[in-house]
């Protein structure tokens, strides 16, 4: 995968869990909205993309990982 669409699912993660706040969102949830998304560019981009994408987030210390969910640092 392109490192443009690799920053595209990062931004669009990162945009959702804003405005989420604190209680997060489960892996699921957030595989299905930037699934959704994509639909709505020229992206093409499935599950294990975006846990990728949560992955390097989470090694970043930009998200956190707990209880099932995923938030904000």
């Amino acid at each position: 995968m392109e490192n443009t669409t690799e920053h595209w699912i990062e931004q669009t993660c990162l945009t959702r869990l804003a405005g989420i706040g604190h209680r997060g969102l489960s892996e699921q949830v957030l595989c299905a909205i930037v699934g959704q998304q994509a639909k709505n560019t020229d992206n093409v981009v499935i599950a294990p993309d975006v846990r990728r994408a949560l992955k390097r987030l989470k090694e970043s210390d930009r998200v956190h990982h707990s209880a099932g969910r995923w938030r904000l640092a």
